[in-house]
């Protein structure tokens, strides 16, 4: 998306590092070792695939796109510092994909645009109740509202559904 001649990519260090700082403010002592038990966020040590993590046992596959993203994230990382990375890229992605969307190559409107959407009643709420799948596709909404109006340019397509993948990670909120 072109703001003032630019493409958004020219100026994202600034709010993604604004994201960065408002999730280590929001989160806070959240981010200490050990997990966050909040409601519907569940995150668990040692978490293997299994047949629920596909959605093959014959129940509704709820949780089917997150729990595999987290799985295969926790083989990489501690399970709790897994749940951080997730909640932190929440606040980073939010607050860069918002300031992306504002056409003005002055960055104060778009770092104002991207806190205001990284940080809110909807997204309080959503986080108090653990809906971390929901807030990770809401986080990358403006994404895909940029990358649906050029999908008919030049590669705007693949540009679509890289926007959508963390939506699709998201799935339904827990």
């Amino acid at each position: 998306m072109a703001a003032g001649g630019r493409t958004w990519r020219a100026g994202w260090p600034l709010p993604a590092l604004t994201g960065l700082g408002l999730g280590l403010l929001v989160l806070g002592p959240g981010l200490a070792p050990g997990f966050v038990l909040s409601y519907d966020m569940v995150f668990v040590p040692d978490p293997g695939f299994t047949s629920w993590t596909f959605g093959v046992t014959g129940t509704v596959p709820r949780h089917v796109p997150s729990d595999a993203f987290v799985t295969a994230l926790a083989t990489v990382l501690p399970g709790d510092a897994a749940q951080k990375l997730v909640l932190l890229a929440v606040f980073v992605m939010a607050c860069t994909a918002a300031a992306s969307l504002v056409p003005s190559p002055r960055i104060l409107p778009r770092l104002a645009a991207g806190v205001c959407y990284a940080w809110n009643p909807f997204v309080a709420e959503r986080l108090l109740l653990g809906q971390w799948a929901l807030l990770l596709g809401y986080a990358a909404l403006p994404w895909v509202v940029a990358a649906a109006a050029d999908a008919d340019a030049r590669g705007g397509g693949r540009r679509l559904i890289r926007a959508l993948l963390p939506a699709a990670i998201g799935g339904s909120p827990r």
